[in-house]
């Protein structure tokens, strides 16, 4: 794959690609690629209006690994309070935050869609074999407050008809539970940016009313669409964290 500042430049390129045996070779402009890498879902904005230094020093800084770095502890962070619950059924927990955590260790640098989606079917399995299981420990809970009515009254039959719910919805494994729970995690990249813009507390040369400016230009942006250059690799590691290098984008060889 060869990334070109210009189509002029590209095009000068694909004279030459023949006298060196070699063809087939995908081709992009920055715009290009960052528009197919990320499903055409933002435009690059070429059109800024003049920046002042401080602004110029926010843009310089999202091209940076400490930028990076942000993005990496915003994610960790962002995961952790997900998982920092159990999974409940009605109000008994069935999977703890625990074991939760115990399989995020095995993520590894693993696309996390693709993670999450293997793990809803791990969890969903798991619940469905142990569910007689389960459904005991959740009866031992009750228990006390089932023996508070006779079982004429409404509440006792009212408990029952809870347990029969939570029975059923462990013998199906769970999957809406399991969905829901997950919900959070299942975001485009576009949005988990946006999170990510909305917290920062602090940019370097920035000051605070700067800052907030500088977060509102970039969330209107988001919005519409558009981000500027220097916005784009970051929205693109985050893409690549979420789901992976397809067959499209990964590429042996890059020029």
């Amino acid at each position: 794959m060869i990334i070109g500042p210009n189509k002029y430049f590209l095009n000068y390129i694909s004279a030459l690609l023949p006298d060196l045996d070699t063809e087939n070779i995908n081709q992009y402009t920055y715009e290009d690629f960052a528009a197919e890498f990320l499903d055409h879902s933002v435009n690059i904005k070429t059109d800024l209006p003049s920046l002042n230094i401080s602004s110029q020093k926010a843009l310089k800084y999202k091209t940076t690994l400490e930028y990076k770095n942000l993005l990496d502890l915003y994610i960790t962070d962002y995961i952790t309070s997900v998982i920092s619950q159990g999974i409940y059924v009605d109000q008994y927990e069935v999977i703890s935050s625990e074991k939760i955590q115990e399989y995020f260790k095995n993520l590894k640098g693993a696309p996390l869609n693709v993670f999450i989606q293997n793990l809803k079917k791990t969890l969903s399995k798991r619940i469905k074999d142990n569910h007689e299981k389960i459904f005991d420990e959740i009866k031992k809970q009750c228990a006390e407050e089932i023996k508070k009515f006779s079982k004429e009254s409404g509440e006792f039959k009212k408990l029952s008809g809870r347990l029969d719910t939570i029975k059923k919805e462990l013998q199906k494994g769970c999957s809406t539970v399991i969905k829901n729970y997950f919900k959070p995690l299942t975001i485009s990249s576009i949005n988990l940016y946006k999170n990510f813009i909305s917290s920062l507390t602090k940019v370097p040369g920035l000051d605070s009313k700067e800052l907030l400016i500088f977060k509102k230009q970039s969330l209107e942006q988001i919005k519409e669409k558009k981000s500027c250059f220097e916005e784009i690799p970051a929205v693109m590691y985050l893409d690549m964290i979420l789901n992976g290098m397809n067959e499209q984008n990964s590429e042996k060889l890059l020029m």
